[in-house]
């Protein structure tokens, strides 16, 4: 399986270097729309809703519709001024009981794997997290974009 991102977990003083897999599959099926007579593959045109014509893609933008119907057009700078900062640490800022965690962020399980180096640190924070019956809340990873505020470790 390959890790879907590295980096490390971080609290105090303690930097674990880790690896995050996503510990769930997704198995679809993939399903062409087709002319049934004669099996021939459905393409999608971009039509322009004004005035019925095609449309290349260089022609066309992002926008965010007003409630007053004009739009307000974003580029790749608008999104890069609100994207996450990229990092490869993800800092634990508190622990908690594992009941307290909101359903919301239980959506899609991720297994952490400690590097070679860090095995022994890992088990360590591990077992103590299981002992004291807490687990770490961190901010969410922005080098995956996950799009909440923030995601629990378990």
């Amino acid at each position: 399986m390959k890790a879907i991102w590295k980096g490390s977990i971080s609290f105090g003083l303690v930097n674990i270097p880790i690896r995050l897999y996503s510990d769930t599959v997704e198995h679809r099926l993939s399903l062409d729309m087709i002319r049934q007579k004669d099996k021939c593959p459905i393409q999608y045109v971009r039509v322009c809703k004004k005035d019925g014509k095609e449309t290349p893609w260089d022609d066309i933008a992002k926008g965010y519709r007003k409630e007053n119907g004009d739009y307000v057009i974003l580029d790749k700078s608008d999104f890069a001024k609100v994207a996450p900062e990229k990092t490869q640490t993800v800092d634990i800022f508190e622990f908690i009981k594992e009941e307290e965690i909101p359903s919301k962020y239980l959506e899609k399980p991720y297994l952490v794997e400690p590097a070679k180096e860090a095995k022994k640190v890992y088990a360590l924070l591990r077992e103590a997290l299981r002992k004291s019956e807490k687990v770490g809340k961190m901010p969410c990873i922005p080098d995956i974009r996950f799009f909440n505020s923030e995601h629990l470790s378990t």
